[in-house]
């Protein structure tokens, strides 16, 4: 049965296909010709779920470590990886919808890296699922003619998020395509909310949502349709329907041969893990000035003093403003309060100039915001070249004025 329908978007969702829907079979055939058909036909589809992701996340390095180890072990891709952290001590602030930014770098005879470059609170399972799709396509190009790519030479982000359906994970790829997320909290009396829409990856939406009909049409068993947001899971289910007849055909058009003489690709019982290489630890990173110089300020605490002395010469006094004067309450405490900032004068406190956090003579590092501890901030040669270049172009602009 074929069956035409318009869904918001106006595409036609009919067979035969239009030159846009063919290519992009065009295109999954492609990789399948080069990677083999087994994983689209017969390999695991994710969900997403927290059976395909059992590892507990944490928001951590080491936590997307495991997360691409396990999308790589779901690919049945035994491609060492490691994970390059080039974040930077930082406050987080009040941020509430923070995104994760992690890109394939480069693949090598060793392996393949990626670049971390922040860590957020999205959707970093469909992230790295297109990010995985695109080390696969690179992976295919250094034994073959390379596919697309871009001008650094890494594939395109079209054909990475196009492999991930090849790769089993393009359930997870098309739910991080496009959905819109929100955050908000009470501060005070005041409410905060923040919306953003959300897309990630080389292809839209409707794009992999239609693959993933076409790779249903061709497996004998049933996608994970009930993990797919609603507008993709409408969208499947549409084009489900218009190639429901058609198997044959798109068989035939993505070259899947005889899918009984491929031999399966192997994984190991449990992924293999995912190193990560970065000049800070988890804790420091946190800390907005690890690595930088700050100043020890000692204060003293002759106001604190003064405030407490006062208020015990106002007790001590109320007996003598009933029995002598009024005024003896007003001057024990005054004379106290003085007493007590004279008192307080000779004692001191040290705090870190980055951030006021109290600290301890014996501290060298600021606990709270990883700062060194100096007495008086020294410049580094670089620090000083810089400021002597600053101040010579100010002269000079003075001097031609």
């Amino acid at each position: 049965m074929t069956v035409a329908m318009t869904i918001a978007t106006k595409v036609r969702v009919a067979w035969p296909l239009d030159a846009h829907h063919e290519q992009l079979v065009r295109e999954l055939a492609s990789v399948v010709a080069r990677g083999g058909g087994w994983r689209l036909a017969r390999g695991p589809v994710v969900s997403g779920s927290r059976d395909d992701y059992p590892d507990a996340y944490d928001a951590t390095a080491a936590a997307i470590a495991k997360v691409v180890a396990r999308t790589l072990w779901h690919a049945h891709l035994d491609i060492a990886t490691t994970i390059d952290d080039v974040r930077r001590p930082e406050s987080r602030g009040r941020q509430r919808l923070r995104r994760t930014e992690l890109e394939l770098a480069e693949v090598t005879d060793r392996g393949a890296q990626l670049t971390l470059s922040s860590i957020g609170n999205d959707d970093v399972g469909g992230l790295v699922s297109h990010e995985v799709g695109r080390l696969f396509v690179a992976h295919l190009s250094r034994t073959g003619h390379p596919f697309r790519t871009r001008d650094d030479g890494l594939p395109d982000p079209e054909l990475g998020s196009i492999a991930t359906v090849c790769l089993g994970l393009g359930v997870i790829a098309a739910n991080a395509a496009h959905y819109d997320r929100s955050a908000g909290e009470m501060v005070g009396r005041t409410s905060y909310h923040e919306h953003e829409i959300v897309q990630i990856g080389g292809l839209a939406w409707e794009d992999l949502s239609f693959l993933l009909a076409v790779q249903q049409t061709v497996r004998d068993d049933v996608l994970g349709l009930e993990s797919l947001r609603p507008s993709q899971r409408e969208r499947v289910l549409a084009w489900i329907d218009a190639l429901d007849d058609h198997e044959e055909e798109l068989v035939a058009m993505l070259g899947l041969g005889d899918l009984d003489g491929e031999e399966p690709p192997r994984r190991g019982a449990e992924p293999a893990p995912v190193a990560v290489t970065s000049a800070y630890s988890e804790t420091d990173l946190m800390k907005a000035n690890t690595g930088l110089q700050t100043l020890r300020r000692r204060e003293g605490r002759g106001s604190a003093y003064a405030v407490m002395f006062a208020l015990l010469g106002a007790i001590l006094g109320i007996p003598g403003s009933i029995g002598i004067a009024w005024w003896f309450f007003v001057a024990s405490s005054l004379v106290m309060g003085l007493g007590g900032y004279l008192f307080g004068r000779k004692r001191h406190y040290l705090r870190c100039g980055g951030c006021w956090a109290y600290i301890k003579p014996a501290d060298s590092q600021c606990k709270v915001c990883g700062g060194t501890l100096v007495d008086q901030l020294v410049l580094s040669q670089a620090e000083l070249d810089a400021e002597a270049e600053l101040e010579r172009a100010a002269l000079e602009a003075g001097e031609s004025s």
